[in-house]
């Protein structure tokens, strides 16, 4: 493996000093002397603007405007020197030999485009992002929550859409595309320009041994005004209709992944009294995905916990007293598996928990016990 002899590393940046300090830091200790990093500053605030950190090593570009993610990006290619880049967010903090990961998953196929690194989650120290995959009505992060070291995260991913955690790709590639598309503002740039590789027969993904954090990937943390929900579903809109005749709905891949693991490791499934808490269009589907891996149902009750992608849920607020105490195993179908974790009043009462298992949106099964023991393999 021959990485080139200098890349391109493009940080975009428009407010949060401490987060762009030690993503900038990150940088200056884990790649080559010779590897341009080049931070695209774009706010209207002059005060934002006068950021100069490690001028010694970092090259800046000044726009004293809101830019937007996908112009911003755009700007920071059209100004970069090398033919390859990596594509970063300003509150990325990458680890050691992170580079060398991605070009070693990028250079393994010809036909593979961009590579995303393995995004972890600040808090918790587990998955944020590796791949995501669709399933008709929504997007999803298979396998989001699982610790670093789950078997199901050890190999390269092939991917339909990988998020820009890091996204390595060679600078032609991303102009022949017509770069990132500005209409899109800040929202689906990265999975836009996946599809539009993939409509073109090339391939995408996430390598395993390439790992950075996130402050700003938490689903729960997020707070930003350019993910006000009227805003995202316009831009989702849009998405959705410019790759309807590319989008694959792949996320049941994930589930086949999760069931054989499951199977594997902690030995067949039961028959389960479904209890759906998903906040979604379609609660349905993902039961129909597990019942076809084997997973059977005797009857089931359907109640949206209210909160999307929520990291914390009440059970005995939302299913009540009856199924607490029901006799029979239980299947919990929710947003995120860690959201059932901090219920002991539920587990501590009459609540016989061990064959219980849960199900998330993200292609997540795993045995409850499992999840209480703070363990998922």
């Amino acid at each position: 493996m021959v990485i080139p002899n200098a890349i391109s590393i493009l940080v975009t940046y428009h407010s949060g000093q401490s987060y762009l300090k030690a993503c900038l830091e990150s940088l200056i200790q884990t790649v080559r002397e010779k590897d341009e990093i080049l931070v695209v500053v774009n706010n209207e605030s002059q005060d934002v603007n006068q950021v100069n950190l490690f001028t010694e090593r970092i090259t800046y570009l000044y726009f004293q405007e809101n830019l937007g993610y996908a112009r911003a990006v755009n700007e920071g290619v059209n100004a970069s020197i090398y033919d390859y880049m990596v594509i970063a967010d300003h509150d990325l903090v990458f680890q050691p030999n992170w580079l060398e990961g991605l070009w070693a998953f990028y250079d393994s196929d010809p036909k593979i485009a961009a590579v995303s690194c393995k995004v972890l989650n600040t808090a918790s120290n587990a998955i944020l992002d590796y791949g995501i995959a669709y399933s008709d009505f929504n997007l999803g992060h298979p396998f989001m929550d699982l610790s670093i070291d789950h078997p199901l995260v050890q190999s390269n991913c092939i991917s339909q859409m990988v998020c820009a955690g890091g996204l390595l790709m060679k600078k032609q590639d991303f102009l022949d595309l017509g770069g990132m598309d500005e209409s899109f503002g800040s929202l689906y740039t990265d999975l836009d320009i996946c599809l539009r590789l993939k409509e073109r027969g090339y391939l995408v993904g996430a390598a395993s041994k390439a790992i950075t954090y996130h402050f700003g990937g938490d689903f729960s943390l997020i707070k930003g005004a350019y993910k006000n929900a009227s805003l995202k579903t316009d831009i989702k809109g849009a998405f959705m209709r410019k790759h309807a005749n590319i989008l694959e709905q792949d996320m049941i891949d994930y589930y086949k992944q999760s069931a054989k693991y499951f199977e594997k490791t902690f030995g067949g499934f039961s028959k389960y009294f479904f209890c759906n808490m998903m906040n979604v269009a379609n609660p349905r589907w993902y039961e129909s995905v597990v019942q076809a891996e084997g997973v059977e149902r005797y009857d089931r009750i359907e109640r949206a916990s209210g909160q999307r992608d929520a990291d914390s849920i009440g059970l005995f607020e939302i299913i009540g007293y009856d199924l607490m105490v029901l006799g029979a195993p239980i299947a919990y179908f929710v947003d995120r598996y860690v959201s059932v974790k901090n219920n002991a009043f539920w587990w501590s009462q009459r609540r016989d928990y061990q064959r219980d298992i849960v199900i998330d949106r993200n292609a997540n099964v795993l045995p409850l016990l499992q999840i209480l023991k703070g363990k998922d393999n």
